[in-house]
């Protein structure tokens, strides 16, 4: 025994000994000591007040009136039950692959998951395939706990082939995608030269890097306030307030 905790029902430390560094504790979860929270992907859980400390950005269902509670842990039921997080991600993405006996590959695009949290996701990587070459779309699921799961080095092993669909050139494909602690799969859809290569075969080891919409929000604010300074005309203080105000309409 190296490390043991004694938890009240919501999670709050009762007794706890060992010489063990730990930072996976209430219900196996992360506990950021800075702050005194445990970090559940989509919302901070304050363990002192039961209570997460953001609204729920799921909304309930008025038939379970306990759903309705924006910021209840688990239904109020610590004991019999666990609050789910969000299981699946998905992706959007557009890609660029070239395979030349070595190969790159570039995805850029949107990420998701089914709690709604929002992402934008850039995956690069190097590996091996025959002769090809496409850009297109991907379409993808994994079983990370959420977006910024996927901030990890992975691999994914796939092959597409080409043809003609109302007379032009067309290439579908499919991969299977790693990572250290989660793994999918995607279908892609591009373009390509069918009369060149017919069929691709491949291998990537990747790394994927995400980024919340709230950074790319703040970014632009902080760019919006910046230009406020060299505001000269009426018609650039009306259009910099109106993106302004689109940019405060948007959830984030």
């Amino acid at each position: 025994m190296v490390r043991y905790y004694t938890y009240e029902p919501f999670g709050e430390v009762l007794e706890e000994d060992g010489t063990l560094s730990n930072y996976m504790m209430f219900t196996s979860q992360y506990y950021d000591t800075e702050i005194d929270q445990y970090y559940l992907r989509a919302r901070q859980y304050d363990p002192h007040i039961s209570r997460f400390t953001a609204r729920d950005p799921v909304f309930g269902k008025f038939e379970v009136p306990l759903t309705l509670h924006r910021y209840l842990y688990c239904g109020n039921d610590p004991l019999n039950r666990l609050d789910p997080t969000g299981l699946i991600t998905f992706h959007i993405t557009g890609t660029v692959m070239g395979s030349f006996g070595w190969s790159g590959i570039r995805q850029s695009g949107i990420v998701f998951d089914d709690k709604g949290n929002w992402g934008w996701i850039n995956v690069t990587g190097i590996g091996g395939g025959s002769p090809a070459g496409n850009a297109g779309v991907s379409f993808g699921a994994t079983s990370a706990y959420d977006i910024f799961e996927l901030e990890k080095w992975g691999a994914d092993f796939g092959a597409s082939g080409s043809g003609e669909w109302l007379g032009l050139p067309i290439s579908i494909g499919g991969d299977i995608i790693f990572g250290r602690k989660w793994w999918g799969a995607q279908v892609t859809f591009s373009g390509s030269i069918p009369d060149f290569i017919p069929c691709e075969y491949h291998t990537h080891f990747s790394h994927s890097k995400v980024y919340s919409f709230r950074e790319i929000y703040d970014s632009f604010t902080a760019a919006i306030e910046l230009y406020m300074y060299e505001v000269t005309t009426l018609g650039e203080a009306e259009a910099l307030l109106f993106t302004w105000g689109m940019l405060e309409s948007i959830p984030h």
